[in-house]
């Protein structure tokens, strides 16, 4: 198997920005919940994790359904987890960041 980098998460999404087209988008579904690392299976991503894994990105949308529906309203509230809730469905849509937008 591949070697453990306790980086590799990071990388993933940076060199995802890196292939990404100007004003392209990402759809990111990640564990979420307080941030933990579950040795040597995943990570659990919270209010640490999140803004690292997801530098460079502006968020656009939470969940999949219509602005203002219940799953949108559920997925904004995931970050805000007191626990880990396996197979919760949530994603996020990011749009890439560009240094014209300062």
């Amino acid at each position: 198997g591949d070697a453990l980098n306790p980086w590799g998460d990071l990388l993933a999404v940076a060199r995802a920005w890196c292939t990404t087209k100007p004003e392209g988008q990402m759809f990111l579904g990640l564990p979420t919940g307080i941030d933990k690392i579950q040795f040597n299976a995943h990570r659990v991503f919270g209010r640490i994790r999140w803004p690292l894994v997801t530098a460079n990105w502006i968020h656009v949308k939470d969940g999949g359904g219509e602005d203002g529906d219940e799953d949108d309203e559920a997925a904004a509230a995931a970050l805000d987890l007191e626990e880990y809730k396996p197979n919760s469905g949530y994603g996020f849509l990011f749009r890439k960041w560009t240094p014209e937008e300062q």
